[in-house]
């Protein structure tokens, strides 16, 4: 487990479990490429009218 400190608390790694989400946006090409950075993802891919971001069940 990381453990990292932020000013007056400290924080552990967590993991984090997405299961069929969907998010509505006004961008979905910037929407899914900030998540997919934001949790070190694969790049999103396109599904019919929608973008798919592949979390492999977890992301870290």
């Amino acid at each position: 487990m990381v453990e990292a400190t932020h000013g007056w608390y400290a924080a552990e790694a967590m993991t984090i479990k997405l299961n069929h989400t969907i998010v509505y946006s006004r961008d979905k090409h910037a929407s899914s490429t900030f998540l997919t950075d934001l949790f070190g993802l694969p790049g999103p891919v396109p599904f019919g009218p929608f973008i798919i971001t592949r979390s492999y069940v977890e992301a870290r």
